[in-house]
């Protein structure tokens, strides 16, 4: 983090974060799809408030395209920057493969 902060101008540092960020949050609100089609599929019922989203499946779905939207527009805008953003993803892949099988 501190030779990102010392090598790059903020608007550099936005990009990567912004790109990695809206990966995330579009794999969040298509989690919502997993859940719920990992319930029906093996006939749970979901308790009242459980998993649940306004104008489910649109609303999560609308997002899930507005992330792709997103992702899509910083890499054609910028792709250098996106290609790094994509690059500090991968180095923390290391790091979960160490802590996980250290459970």
């Amino acid at each position: 983090a501190s030779v990102l902060a010392l090598s790059g101008s903020f608007s550099q540092l936005v990009d990567y974060v912004a790109f990695a960020d809206w990966i995330f949050f579009g794999l969040t609100a298509a989690g919502l799809f997993v859940y719920r089609f990992r319930d029906r599929k093996l006939g749970i019922a979901a308790p009242r408030g459980a998993f649940r989203a306004p104008g489910y499946p649109w609303t999560p779905g609308l997002f899930v395209a507005a992330a792709l939207f997103v992702v899509a527009s910083s890499i054609a805008a910028n792709p250098r920057n996106a290609l790094i953003g994509a690059g500090l993803l991968t180095l923390g892949v290391p790091a979960y493969l160490y802590w996980s099988r250290t459970r």
